[in-house]
This record gives structure tokens, C-alpha cells and sequence, in this order.
């Protein structure tokens, strides 16, 4: 039997060497969770990890239906089509304020991403 046993020079070493250190920070994994409620939501060490969105429009049911649609759609993208649903989630939150320089409504929205 055959061993190969190879050598890793200084230089491969400081090639390799960012890519070890380089490890995601621990609170920055989101992880599915099932509650009792049925749904599988995403969290970070047993707290929600929420998303968020924004929206800005002249009537402020359209900045906030913006917000909405702009959360599902990096949701979607970031975990797959079943987690982009912003009935499925928790812990919505919306708040808007005028901004009366621009006047447009600018909301927020917030919440925890779920699937069933």
C-alpha cells in the first residue's frame, strides 16, 4: 500500500490560511426551529431572526404593500419560494413615518420568516 503525503509551502499556507480564519460569526447562523404552532421558523440560538424591508410611496398603503412585497422577495431569494410568505411569518411589524421633504410615506416592515 502507497501513502502520499504531500507538503504545503509557506506560500500555500498564507493561501489556505483566510480561508480558515475567515468562519462565519456563530450569531449570524440561522437555523429552521419547529414551534407548537406547526410552523418551522428560521432562528439565531433560540431567538427569531427577522428580516426586513422597506417601502417608500405617496399613499401610505402602497408604501406599506411595498415594504411587504420587497420582504418576501429577498426572503424567497435568501431561503427558497416556501419561506417568502408574509402570512407564514411571526412577529410582524410595521412602522412608516411621513417624510415630508420627499413626501412620500417610508415603512418597515418585520418579521420572522416561516414555512408550514
Amino acid at each position: 500500500m502507497r501513502c502520499v503525503v504531500s507538503k504545503v509551502s509557506s506560500a500555500g499556507l498564507g493561501l489556505l490560511l483566510p480561508l480558515l480564519v475567515a468562519v462565519p460569526d456563530a450569531e449570524a447562523i440561522s437555523l429552521p426551529t419547529l414551534y407548537s404552532n406547526g410552523k418551522i421558523c428560521r432562528t439565531e440560538f433560540k431567538k427569531p431572526h427577522i428580516h426586513a424591508a422597506n417601502g417608500a410611496k405617496a399613499d401610505v398603503v402602497e408604501a406599506q404593500m411595498k415594504a411587504i412585497r420587497d420582504w418576501m422577495r429577498f426572503t424567497k431569494f435568501e431561503y427558497g419560494r416556501r419561506w417568502g410568505s408574509w402570512a407564514w411569518a411571526m412577529g410582524h411589524k410595521m412602522t412608516c413615518a411621513y417624510d415630508g421633504d420627499a413626501q412620500v410615506w417610508r415603512c418597515r416592515a418585520e418579521a420572522q420568516p416561516c414555512k408550514l
